[in-house]
């Protein structure tokens, strides 16, 4: 490996490879948001991998979003069997994910918010796996969490709809099932209210970053249904009113 890459960067890719978790590396923590977003697009080079997807949630600090590219490889379609490595944290949260009908170029953005949310074009369930690099997980800086990809381990996408501007976004009704439970959090409620205030933030911080947002990405946008810790193999399927179900099964 080049030896000028960040070696916070090069950790997270070895254990991402090997499917291990690692000590909390307090002493290669970012010492802030650019910093772990660099990180990032290091270890995604050194992963071999294109961005599929993003996933976008609400910050520690106020009024402000995080995000993180999504593998290619991290990315899966309804229904989809995914393999759990041994010791690995598996939480699996309800999602709804957004796509724009055009791409955003770095510099090129509209002038409004209002603009690039005209711009949507579908919607799709999804369910999220979190997972971590790290040892002691969740008790770690969160600068490190969002180095780490923030805490991704697997999406899966339903079915696409095209986006309703009318959808119940605040309080949809839905469950998460594993093995036939119900395991969501009820009712049912994201971070950050409607999600879709985090998408135009989200699209501005990509271009300032110089990362487009290509017209197939997917933007995942927080759970609605809190988040579920898997300690055995199981089936999932994730509903929610106006949606085809989606299902994945792991082992």
């Amino acid at each position: 490996m080049n030896t000028t890459v960040n070696p916070l960067a090069r950790q997270l890719a070895q254990a991402f490879q090997a499917g291990q978790r690692v000590p909390v590396p307090l002493e290669l923590q970012p010492g802030d948001r650019a910093a772990a977003y660099q990180v990032q697009r290091e270890l995604l080079d050194l992963l071999g991998e294109t961005v599929a997807a993003w996933k976008v949630g609400t910050a520690p600090t106020p009024d402000a979003v995080w995000g993180s590219p999504l593998p290619q490889g991290c990315v899966h379609r309804s229904p989809a069997r995914l393999q759990r490595m041994p010791g690995s944290v598996f939480g699996l949260e309800l999602e709804i994910a957004f796509r724009f009908a055009r791409a955003f170029p770095a510099g090129q953005l509209p002038d409004s918010d209002e603009d690039i949310l005209a711009a949507l074009d579908a919607m799709a369930l999804a369910v999220e796996v979190v997972s971590t690099r790290y040892l002691g997980w969740p008790e770690v800086p969160d600068l490190l969490k969002l180095a780490d990809l923030q805490n991704h381990g697997a999406l899966v996408l339903g079915e696409p709809l095209p986006y309703r501007a009318d959808f119940p976004f605040l309080l949809p009704h839905g469950t998460l099932r594993l093995d036939g439970a119900d395991v969501s959090r009820q009712p049912l409620g994201n971070p950050a209210g409607d999600p879709r205030r985090l998408l135009a933030p989200f699209v501005r911080q990509c271009a300032a970053r110089g990362l487009p947002v290509q017209r197939e990405h997917w933007i995942t946008t927080g759970s609605y249904s809190g988040i579920h810790f898997a300690e055995r193999p199981g089936a999932v399927m994730a509903e929610l009113e106006g949606f085809p179900a989606l299902y994945l099964s792991f082992s």
